[in-house]
């Protein structure tokens, strides 16, 4: 997983698309699809889709919703949580319809942290631990 960039996947009314973190999603075809993708910031309070990380003995605990999950259902849920230490991706937790969208990184602890996921309905969400 060295020197690997984040990635995102994104989704129009029929497809979905991984993409390098900062480009321009394309279709098969190279045809650009449009924008850049930003991920949306939240407060973790009031907004479930945001993965609210906090950082545990042996690494991190990540949860979309910190007082209360995201919902789970067939249609809507959160299809994966990542983590980014110092500017490095290091983990990608995939989840299933009716997972719990919670996850534990063990990993080793950075001074920068961000937290992406990505909620099949409701777009792609970031998180950034407060520095100490």
């Amino acid at each position: 997983m060295k020197n690997m960039k984040p990635r995102k996947m994104i989704r129009d009314k029929f497809n979905w698309w991984e993409v390098v973190a900062g480009d321009v999603p394309r279709d098969k075809d190279g045809t650009a699809l449009g924008r850049e993708i930003k991920y949306l910031r939240a407060d973790p309070d009031k907004n479930k889709h945001v993965p609210y990380t906090v950082e545990v003995a042996d690494g991190y605990e990540s949860r979309c919703g910190k007082h209360e999950l995201h919902m789970v259902t067939e249609e809507h849920f959160i299809a994966y949580i990542e983590l980014i230490i110092d500017d490095r991706w290091h983990h990608r937790f995939y989840f299933k319809a009716g997972d719990e969208p919670k996850v534990h990184f063990q990993v080793p602890k950075g001074k920068k942290v961000i937290a992406r996921a990505l909620c099949n309905f409701d777009s792609l969400w970031e998180y950034e631990l407060p520095v100490k």
